[in-house]
């Protein structure tokens, strides 16, 4: 019965211990490592009681930033002739890319890489719009 009990925990321990490795946090952003188009999508409430709903997956999003001073876009696109493009300047802080807009409208992302894989995961608030965000780097 100890056996038993000692190969679960010793089980439980190596899926979590793997589980773990896979992914890990890129606590040092370099610029250059962020330059190019990310695309995703977003999940979260849309457009609050009138807008466009919520879900588990929200609208597709792409961020192309278009060089090492953190120029770029993101853009929201609700349908397939519905989007926002939302131009902005970003900063790296606390180890996360950070844009700021008019109006109170911020995202911050982390990168993280899995097995060769960059991406970009975080939080924004576009107002009557917010969530999290889920980005693959594409180019």
């Amino acid at each position: 019965m100890k056996n038993l009990h000692w190969s679960i925990i010793l089980f439980l321990s190596m899926i979590i211990g793997c589980a773990t490795i896979s992914t890990r946090p890129t606590t040092k952003i370099d610029p250059s490592w962020l330059v190019g188009t990310w695309k995703g999508h977003t999940s979260g409430v849309y457009g609050g009681s009138t807008g466009h709903g919520a879900g588990r997956y929200g609208p597709n999003a792409v961020l192309k930033i278009f060089d090492t001073s953190l120029k770029g876009t993101f853009t929201m696109a609700y349908t397939k002739g519905e989007s926002e493009t939302f131009p902005f300047f970003g900063k790296i802080e606390g180890g996360m890319l950070l844009a700021r807009w008019k109006g109170g409208r911020w995202m911050k992302l982390g990168m993280l890489e899995a097995k060769g894989k960059k991406s970009l995961e975080g939080k924004f608030d576009f107002l009557k719009t917010s969530g999290t965000l889920s980005l693959i780097y594409s180019e």
